[in-house]
């Protein structure tokens, strides 16, 4: 698969996007809440820092776990993929890092960068989706920061805050929200972690801004899945660990990017499994009582296990269409890529 390089200049106007500047709008943008004491969770239950209970139940690969009946259009959780396709970015094919599709599926924000640039000429841009497979470049956002990797830009509804992920602090990866992904009232600003978190990054918000999953990584090189709460005119609550049966948390391993149904019923993620192999995409269940934020059996993708590191970037609210990165070397340039689910 031939790629090249694209050399955007950051000033460069990619067209004109006033179909999504409505959607794109500013929002006031502030770090996680600072109270650690409970709240109330779902079901009136106390958000709890810790581990979410577990029921141990390991659901076996196929058509779907037993338990669980799909929303009404939606794919069965679980279900086998089709092959999938690279998707075509622009004229050419740029070293892509992530891709995160707005609610009405026809906007995206990307983060790309050249080929040869390195982790650090990773920038967000709005790119208009034309097809399942095929994404138009066209407005870099205006938050960009001069060599700093930004990327897994994520438009937060209903009014268009962005959150994503950035070394511009000098302090490892962060989280970082603005207003507007290209409405200019105001720099950045970092996100708060939780104590005993040093870095974070991939955040994904479900598609009704109820809750933030991201991966929290530690001093000592390990990285966690963890879920926030989005309250209405309150920010993200303290983050709760994601539990996934069959993870082992008190192994060094790396589980990043996370990205769930709108329904939260299944999750898919990057890890390398047992400490050693390279990163893969996985996936779990959320079955019969499961809290939300809890899953079942962990899953390797086997369709989309095809060499290399690959990680999800985007699933689409009904769990029909998978978008993940697929890269030679974990930090070599991207491609982009999309499986989907037969409805």
């Amino acid at each position: 698969m031939g790629r090249r390089g694209w050399g955007l200049p950051r000033a460069l106007a990619f067209g004109s996007l006033a179909a999504a500047s409505s959607a794109f709008a500013a929002y006031a943008c502030s770090p996680f809440a600072g109270d650690e004491t409970a709240r109330e969770a779902e079901g009136g239950s106390a958000v709890d820092v810790g581990m979410p209970p577990i029921d141990g139940t390991v659901d076996a690969p196929g058509d779907g776990p037993p338990g669980v009946t799909p929303e009404p259009g939606a794919c069965v959780p679980g279900s086998a993929f089709g092959p999938p396709r690279q998707v075509t970015v622009g004229v050419a094919t740029y070293a892509i890092e992530s891709a995160r599709v707005a609610a009405d599926g026809t906007h995206a924000v990307l983060a790309a960068g050249p080929e040869n640039g390195g982790p650090a000429a990773m920038e967000l841009f709005a790119a208009r989706r034309i097809d399942v497979d095929r994404f138009d470049v066209e407005q870099p956002f205006v938050g960009n920061a001069a060599a700093a990797y930004d990327a897994h830009g994520m438009i937060v509804p209903p009014a268009g805050r962005v959150v994503f992920a950035s070394a511009r602090g000098g302090v490892g990866l962060q989280m970082y929200g603005a207003p507007g992904l290209l409405v200019a009232s105001g720099p950045p600003a970092p996100y708060t972690l939780p104590p005993g978190v040093d870095y974070a990054s991939g955040p994904f918000v479900t598609p009704d801004a109820s809750a933030l999953y991201f991966a929290g990584a530690t001093v000592d090189g390990g990285s966690r899945l963890r879920r926030a709460l989005h309250r209405p005119g309150m920010d993200f609550d303290v983050p709760n660990a994601v539990a996934v049966v069959g993870v082992d948390a008190s192994v060094n391993s790396q589980e990043r990017a996370p990205v769930v149904t709108a329904d939260e019923r299944e999750i898919f993620y990057a890890s390398n499994g047992d400490g050693a192999s390279p990163t893969t995409i996985w996936s779990a269940v959320r079955t019969g009582a499961m809290a939300p934020g809890t899953f079942g059996g962990k899953a390797r993708v086997d369709a989309l296990a095809v060499g290399g590191f690959s990680y999800p970037t985007w699933v689409s609210p009904d769990g029909c269409e998978l978008y993940f990165v697929r890269k030679e070397t974990n930090e070599g340039p991207g491609l982009l890529f999309v499986a989907v689910r037969a409805r």
